[in-house]
């Protein structure tokens, strides 16, 4: 009994560790597109505001997000394509792994030092197969937003 106990413990040990090891690294560059959904109850809209609607849509989709996570745990965010007057945006930070969650905290936003709520946390979730990271934006009226990174 005691040869049996002590085995199983071994082997619950080993899996264990096996599965800590195994969990996806995040490491590496990462490209991110933005997806939109509506809101399912939107305001019904004359033809012009929807069109209106459409073309913005249709521009934030044209966004495309670089994403470096750096070894050293500090990460370098390029955001290209932006609709309205800026065009391209950078962020660098630092971030941190925890399971499946993956949290970056931004220090410099175009090269300026962050403060309020551009300094909090950001949490994206790192797919099983480490392929892919999602990354949940604010949204409002019912709708939503996130950026997808796929390596």
């Amino acid at each position: 009994m005691k040869q049996a106990l002590a085995r199983f413990a071994l082997v619950a040990a080993v899996l264990v560790v096996a599965v800590v090891a195994h969990a996806a690294n995040a490491v590496g560059k990462w490209n991110g597109k933005l997806e939109i959904k509506l809101p399912a109850n939107m305001p019904k809209m004359e033809a012009a505001q929807k069109k209106m609607m459409d073309d913005m849509l249709a521009e934030a989709r044209k966004m495309r997000v670089a994403l470096e996570l750096k070894a050293n745990n500090t990460y370098v965010l390029k955001a290209t394509n932006i609709p309205g007057p800026n065009k391209s945006a950078t962020s660098e930070g630092t971030w941190k792994q925890t399971g499946s969650n993956i949290v970056i905290t931004a220090k410099k936003e175009d090269g300026k030092a962050v403060s309020g709520d551009k300094a909090k946390p950001q949490t994206m979730v790192l797919s099983k197969d480490g392929k892919s990271m999602t990354l949940n934006l604010p949204g409002g009226m019912g709708g939503s937003a996130k950026v997808i990174f796929t390596r």
